[in-house]
């Protein structure tokens, strides 16, 4: 991808086009995978400004707990993340209430 974005300029330098690369970093910028379970970081959410133009930075998404399968933390702090979790589940009233978890080697069936 990037070199198809590289072009000779009118004295013979080479220019950097990053258009080729912007729609992977619009994608990429949304897409966790369970091999990731430890990484310290949330998916950015809107503009993520990688290649300049528009950054959307504190914007938040709605996500009802019955949406949400486990929470995984470190193992230190499972008790504050189940109080957490459990006054959301006292406003929000789902169906099912996610398990507050250690990061596990092997997520669970």
């Amino acid at each position: 991808m990037k070199i198809l974005g590289l072009f000779v300029g009118p004295k013979g330098q080479v220019i950097f086009d990053n258009e080729c690369i912007r729609p992977a970093h619009n994608l990429l910028a949304h897409v966790e995978t369970r091999d990731h379970l430890e990484e310290m970081e949330w998916r950015i959410a809107g503009g993520h400004g990688f290649m300049g133009g528009n950054r959307e930075t504190g914007k938040r998404l709605t996500l009802p707990l019955d949406e949400i399968e486990l929470v995984l933390v470190p193992a230190g702090v499972v008790d504050e993340f189940d109080t957490i979790v459990n006054g959301l589940a006292a406003r929000q009233k789902p169906k099912r209430v996610p398990a507050v978890i250690p990061f596990p080697d092997k997520l669970p069936e």
